[in-house]
């Protein structure tokens, strides 16, 4: 999924092993503070489990470990953040979805982060393209970097980590 960026753009902004991540609201469907996931067995390393929300069952992947980090400590300042599925990121402008995303159809994901830290707006003049290499994160995931207050926001594509 491409991901084209103009004007003012909002991002939930989290830490993932202490480290700064932003997320595109418009990929969002909500921030749930809900920890008590399901574990499967016999699933991937980086599928943490089952969350019931409402009554919709959404799969949460632990994105530290798909990051070759540790698994997320469960703390009270946890939070799962749902993304949108196939149908309602079509309803969103400046997406280009892939096709591989058309399988993901109805299906609800989300991912397990250490902590939300606020929803923070940028011009998108500031979001810059993701170096080459990385030490931390592969830049397939990213689809851009935000430089704020002598940190460095690493701009998660949520989707390509799902699909990788």
């Amino acid at each position: 999924m491409q991901i084209s960026y103009s004007g003012k753009v909002q991002f939930c902004v989290f830490l993932i092993n202490q480290q700064i991540f932003a997320i595109d609201i418009r990929q969002i469907r909500e921030v749930n503070p809900n920890i008590n996931i399901f574990e499967v067995p016999s699933t991937s390393e980086h599928i943490r489990g089952m969350l019931n929300v409402r009554g919709k069952i959404v799969m949460i992947i632990d994105v530290a470990v798909k990051f070759g980090k540790p698994r997320i400590t469960l703390s009270n300042k946890c939070h799962n953040i749902i993304l949108k599925n196939y149908h309602e990121l079509c309803r969103v402008k400046d997406l280009e979805l892939s096709p591989e995303l058309k399988k993901i159809g109805d299906y609800s994901i989300g991912f397990i982060v250490e902590e939300v830290m606020d929803i923070m707006e940028f011009d998108s003049t500031q979001i810059l393209p993701p170096p080459a290499h990385l030490s931390e994160v592969d830049s397939r995931y990213l689809s851009g970097v935000i430089k704020y207050n002598n940190k460095l926001l690493l701009v998660l594509n949520a989707w390509s980590v799902i699909l990788a």
